[in-house]
């Protein structure tokens, strides 16, 4: 066998598991995923409830907030 042959057989192994690490590793394409993707960013983005909390409450108490806080 030439080594033309054994090039196309390492070529072909090559793309082999480079497709199959694209096909592992792709986006899903179910018509939720994109939604699903948004919601997820969302929530990265959005403070921790216990954030929220505190400045609701802090902005709800009128007069000195800080004595009416409880550490």
């Amino acid at each position: 066998m030439s080594n033309v042959v054994y090039l196309l057989i390492v070529v072909g192994l090559s793309a082999l598991g480079m497709l199959l690490l694209w096909a592992k590793n792709r986006d899903p394409i179910s018509p939720g995923s994109s939604v699903d993707q948004f919601q997820d960013k969302m929530q990265a983005l959005a403070p921790p409830d216990h954030a929220t909390k505190e400045l609701s409450s802090d902005s709800s108490v009128s007069g000195d907030s800080r004595s009416n806080r409880r550490d």
